[in-house]
C-alpha cells in the first residue's frame, strides 16, 4: 500500500518548514500528518445566535432588490487555513 498526502496553505506551516531535508521516519510523518488533518477540520460546534429552523424545501438565493433575509442570517463556515488530502493506493502486476 502506498500512500501521500497534499497539504494546501497560503502561510508556511512550521511543521512543514521544520522538517529536516534527510527526511523523517515513517513514523513521525504519519503523525504530523495526523495531527495536520485534525487541525485542518472545519469548526461546526459554536453556537449561532439566533437559532435558525429550516423546513420544507431551501431553494437558492435570491438576488438583486429580493434578497432572501433569512438566507442572509446563515453562517458560513471554513476551514482553519489549510487542507489536508490524503491518498491510498495500490499498485498491482
Amino acid at each position: 500500500m502506498e500512500k501521500f498526502a497534499v497539504i494546501c496553505s497560503p502561510d508556511e506551516l512550521p511543521e512543514i518548514s521544520g522538517m529536516p531535508e534527510s527526511g523523517m521516519p515513517l513514523e513521525t510523518w504519519s503523525e504530523m500528518i495526523k495531527d495536520l488533518s485534525r487541525k485542518s477540520k472545519i469548526e461546526l460546534s459554536h453556537e449561532v445566535n439566533p437559532v435558525i429552523e429550516i423546513g420544507g424545501t431551501v431553494r437558492g438565493k435570491k438576488t438583486g432588490r429580493h434578497q432572501d433575509q433569512f438566507v442572509e442570517a446563515l453562517p458560513f463556515y471554513s476551514g482553519s487555513g489549510f487542507v489536508v488530502k490524503t491518498y491510498e493506493f495500490k499498485v498491482q502486476n
